[in-house]
């Protein structure tokens, strides 16, 4: 059983990276496209706007297909659509086809997480939270190796040759679960002794979960900007333009070391503390870093701010997975109104935030997103933690 475990364990964090990569990836075709087809900005926007949205209109359709088809086959046929959006990608002569590409990618992107972390709920026996701050962290390994790589790989070759060779690697992924005789009669199974209302994905918004919810929402809602506006808060201090870009990579590690750190701590002192503790110290570091001038300080708190503004979701998806389990509901259906919420806060916050930026200034836009962190913390104090 361990061995099982330790194997589904692999198979899901090599798929996230995977995942994660490939949808990072994606919008890094652009700006070598547009030397050959005529892609304007605003439909670049419109082009990264379906990655985002694909989240929220398809989370319940995979709840649906990880219930009833099994959460590896899902993910298999999830990595094949991938494939055929670098297929597309490679023959893509007008933006009509760069569009297609989009769309089928987002096919494979949307149903992801909500399948993935509810596997991961379901194959983990023991120290969820690290499962999930593993699981989570392998994400961004593919983002940064890559993405890395495919900007290598454009200069030296060209966007459709790239394009073509990238395709391959979610080709075999998908086949490789798919074709497994481990998966090959996976399907959903739920005990006689839990209620049938576990078998439907849609399960019912009690107060507990509603709580959880709101918490889930103005988490995902105060920190999906910060990286998106922290060029214009380091302008805005007068720091030198070649420096921001280091800077902005300096979150980006705190964000790998989050994911780590937090599922693990997780493991000692339960997750309502945990998140407590994450979303107070957040609510400070987001406040001082908009009055900070110090190069020094700066860095010190912007590896803190990645590590708390993204250790919260191995925190939040333990949460949610002991909750189900402790409630005896559909972990899919769960995990799908999970997705639906961090999608869609990731979606108005950058438009909501950039209104209050350009009216207030970027210093007061990251003191809003301090305020947010706080009253996560409050309602924090109401969140029920599920039993052992």
């Amino acid at each position: 059983m361990r061995k099982r475990l330790l194997t589904d364990g692999f198979v899901l964090s090599a798929l996230h990276m995977v995942n994660d990569g490939y949808v990072a990836c994606l919008p890094l075709f652009l700006p070598f496209i547009t030397q050959d087809i005529n892609i304007t900005l605003s439909q670049a926007g419109f082009l990264g706007g379906i990655l985002h949205f694909s989240g929220v209109v398809l989370a319940f359709p995979a709840a649906f297909l990880g219930t009833y088809l099994g959460s590896f086959h899902t993910l298999g046929y999830a990595a094949l659509f991938i494939f055929a959006s670098y297929i597309l990608m490679f023959m893509a002569k007008s933006y009509a086809w760069v569009l297609l590409a989009f769309l089928v990618g987002s096919l494979g992107f949307g149903v992801f997480h909500p399948v993935a972390f509810s596997a991961v709920a379901k194959t983990s026996q023991t120290k969820l939270g690290t499962q999930m701050g593993n699981f989570t962290a392998n994400g961004d390994i593919g983002r940064i190796a890559l993405s890395a790589l495919l900007t290598f790989m454009i200069a030296k070759l060209s966007w459709g040759t790239t394009a073509f060779i990238y395709a391959f690697l979610p080709l075999f992924a998908g086949l490789a679960v798919l074709l497994s005789g481990r998966y090959r009669n996976e399907v959903a199974q739920f005990g006689p002794e839990e209620k049938k209302e576990h078998h439907s994905v849609f399960v019912r918004p009690t107060k507990r979960l509603l709580i959880l919810y709101g918490a889930i929402f103005l988490d995902a809602f105060s920190v999906a900007s910060l990286f998106l506006f922290l060029p214009f808060l380091f302008q805005a201090k007068g720091f030198d333009t070649a420096i921001i870009g280091s800077l902005t990579g300096v979150f980006f590690v705190g964000n790998y070391l989050g994911k780590m750190v937090c599922g693990r701590i997780v493991e000692l002192k339960g997750v309502k503390k945990v998140f407590l503790a994450a979303e107070l110290l957040l609510a400070l570091t987001v406040f001082s870093l908009a009055f900070t001038g110090n190069i020094c300080l700066l860095i010190g708190l912007l590896i803190f701010m990645g590590i708390l503004s993204k250790g919260t979701v191995p925190v939040l998806s333990t949460f949610l997975a002991d909750t189900a389990k402790e409630m005896k509901v559909n972990i899919d259906g769960i995990y799908s109104f999970y997705s639906v919420l961090y999608n869609g806060a990731e979606t108005v916050s950058p438009l909501i935030l950039g209104i209050a930026a350009a009216a207030w200034g970027i210093e007061k836009m990251f003191i809003i997103c301090a305020a947010i962190s706080f009253c996560t913390f409050v309602i924090g104090f109401f969140l029920q933690e599920p039993k052992k």
